[in-house]
């Protein structure tokens, strides 16, 4: 019907909208601030991303950094809007892959 129509239209927009305001905050991060390549064994990006991706978004809150996978062999890049915070990011996953591989 028309209605439900015009309610997926009003849906598709605000998704729209909402990923257009993510990628201008990931944008922001990546101009403002360091970066690093981070490495992770393969056999553990799903255990270091983990269940729709709880590990790695709390990782993010905890250290406000932003962690892009680039590939499937376990590279990252990580943003973060200070050398401090981007140095705290990439310790933290260095120490949860160490702990996941014990």
């Amino acid at each position: 019907t028309q209605s439900t129509w015009g309610q997926v239209s009003k849906a598709t927009e605000q998704i729209a909208a909402q990923c257009a305001d993510l990628c201008e905050e990931s944008l922001e991060v990546i101009r403002a601030g360091p970066y690093a390549k981070l490495e992770i064994d393969p056999k553990l990006v799903g255990s270091f991303i983990g269940n729709q991706g709880v590990n790695i978004h709390a990782l993010q809150k905890e250290t406000g950094a932003t962690f892009f996978q680039i590939d499937q062999k376990g590279s990252f890049i990580v943003f973060a809007k200070e050398e401090s915070l981007l140095e705290r990011a990439l310790e933290a996953a260095r120490e949860y892959t160490a702990h996941s591989q014990e």
